[in-house]
């Protein structure tokens, strides 16, 4: 009988173990389900609405800066062709030379002060189209700086009949030099620089009055970085 008692109280006895056990493991099982909805992310519909956002505003930036650049390229290839019909191993009877008739003074201010009329007329691969492309990118933007209180002033004015725009100003510049470029907004036009050609800034400033060159996005801008994310715009060139 005592072993049949001894028996009951030891198969209750496990059964109160096993029943504590099974809380525990409830108890434990029911505290990690709180703690993962407790700290666990939860994308919310608020949530997913800043996401889809930002994304949206990611993408409409990307294509921003594509346009932009498209837009510097063209201003930078019509410049070219009337410079020189774009071709990149010409060298005019001044001495200035490639697709963007560069002089001494130009080559030095952006780097390539090795360039000469004697060297390049003896091989065109000191200076090849990449490097003028860089060269005229960095000349442009230097004049967008030197120039910068007259394109935000003169923007959008009409001297002697002719729409002033931020790439007019920037295409006279290059024709004349930036010194040129003020004279002529300064003097309304009264004192209107020409090259050997008898090529006025004026003239360059109508020729090139309908183009885009966004002189904030392209301050500091980076030919041979860009280059190679946008290769597709330069191949027929480089």
């Amino acid at each position: 009988m005592k072993k049949v008692e001894t028996q009951i109280l030891m198969d209750v006895s496990k059964r109160n173990v096993f029943k504590s056990l099974l809380t525990k493991s409830i108890l434990i099982l029911m505290l990690f389900s709180f703690s993962i909805n407790l700290f666990a992310p939860v994308i919310t519909t608020d949530a997913q609405t800043n996401l889809r956002e930002t994304a949206f505003e990611n993408f409409r930036l990307e294509q921003e800066k594509i346009k932009k650049l498209k837009e510097a390229h063209v201003f930078v290839i019509a410049l070219g062709m009337r410079e020189s019909s774009m071709d990149f191993k010409i060298i005019n009877e001044q001495g200035y030379m490639g697709a963007f008739q560069f002089g001494r003074s130009a080559l030095k201010s952006t780097g390539y002060s090795h360039v000469n009329k004697r060297k390049f007329r003896k091989n065109q691969e000191i200076w090849p189209a990449i490097d003028q492309f860089d060269a005229v990118y960095k000349l442009i933007n230097r004049n967008a700086l030197l120039l910068n209180y007259y394109i935000a002033t003169y923007n959008g004015k009409t001297i002697i009949g002719i729409k002033i725009t931020a790439a007019g100003i920037l295409a006279g510049a290059h024709l004349g030099g930036h010194s040129s470029v003020k004279k002529f907004l300064k003097s309304n036009g009264k004192i209107n620089k020409k090259d050997a050609n008898g090529t006025t800034i004026g003239m360059y400033l109508k020729h090139f009055n309908e183009y885009d060159y966004d002189v904030d996005y392209m301050n500091g801008f980076e030919f041979k970085e860009a280059i190679k994310e946008n290769k597709s715009l330069y191949d027929r060139y480089i």
